[in-house]
């Protein structure tokens, strides 16, 4: 649901409500991380995008192969 929320948000331009939703979710998966991440690449956030990814890789999430490539699809 949160998932959903956050691109919805990040979709019209919300990014301050999508922060703040991803931000309060105690249960951050794979999914979320790496929508949440997409989603700021998308809008051209680029510092926010790298803050997302630290945060990621601190909770021992890395990206594989699938993830750079769709992310790398989706920003063109």
């Amino acid at each position: 649901m949160v998932n959903s929320l956050v691109v919805m948000f990040m979709k019209f331009g919300d990014t301050s409500a999508a922060k703040c939703l991803f931000d309060e979710c105690v249960d951050k998966n794979f999914v979320l991380y790496s929508r949440d991440l997409s989603n700021y690449v998308h809008q051209g956030l680029a510092g926010e995008a790298v803050s997302v990814m630290g945060e990621m890789l601190q909770q021992g999430l890395r990206p594989d192969k699938a993830f750079c490539l769709q992310s790398q699809l989706s920003h063109n």
